[in-house]
């Protein structure tokens, strides 16, 4: 299925918090902005871990990659996209094999022009 979208107008930095929604077995991910990694190897808890991600601007992918899969099945992985407030604005919970990948697209707005 193609990943969400949502509108982060005018901001450079969301925050992503990610964690193992199922049983902790030692589950790990990868975790790519635009093709870039900047996690490269993360070891998922039953508590929130959260990163800051810079935007540029027009659609950007944030992705993850199952490492592994956990003693218990599948790697239980779950991504949120946070706002200044902490409120969640988009996220899902997934089921991955390892090597698979699961991803969300943000929308950066231009930044206005400053009138002089």
């Amino acid at each position: 299925r193609p990943p969400r979208s949502t509108l982060f107008p005018y901001t450079t930095l969301f925050r992503s918090a990610f964690r193992d929604h199922g049983e902790i077995d030692g589950d790990r991910i990868m975790i790519l902005v635009n093709e870039e990694i900047v996690s490269y190897n993360t070891l998922l808890s039953g508590s929130y871990k959260t990163l800051q991600i810079k935007l540029k601007e027009g659609f950007n992918t944030v992705e993850f990659r199952a490492l592994n899969q956990g003693y218990a099945g599948l790697n239980t992985a779950q991504l949120v996209a946070l706002n200044k407030e902490n409120e969640i604005l988009m996220g899902n919970n997934w089921f991955l094999a390892t090597g698979s990948k699961a991803s969300m697209m943000i929308y950066k707005e231009k930044t206005p022009d400053r009138l002089e």
